[in-house]
């Protein structure tokens, strides 16, 4: 077996910024907003699409890596909704909400630079 070809990446990082890397070949995304799915959405991700003039939205699992501890906890009653803002040019944001589930309580994380 051969080496892997210029198409296998890995990584959903990986993935995502050689996709968008082969689009700009034949198109300008610089204003465009990409929605993706919560197995994709990363805060390094997002931060490397803003420096390519792209903004993105998306759901975000709350055991990714790099998240800090008072966003991944779940809150009590008082707290059901909060936003935390990346400092200083605040155009990172994160929000976080608890919802009841029949399932029990799950914190529904959102990650956006919208």
């Amino acid at each position: 077996m051969g080496p892997p070809s210029q198409y296998y990446v890995t990584g959903t990082d990986g993935i995502v910024k050689h996709l968008v890397s082969r689009l700009k070949k034949f198109t300008d995304l610089r204003g465009r907003n990409i929605s993706y799915y919560r197995l994709y959405t990363s805060i390094p991700l997002a931060k490397w699409l803003l420096g390519q003039g792209i903004t993105s939205i998306g759901t975000l699992k709350s055991n990714r890596v790099g998240l800090p501890e008072e966003v991944k906890a779940l809150k009590g009653e008082d707290e059901r909704y909060q936003v935390f803002w990346e400092e200083p040019e605040k155009k990172l944001v994160l929000h976080s909400y608890v919802v009841d589930k029949k399932t029990g309580v799950r914190n529904v994380l959102l990650l956006s630079t919208v």
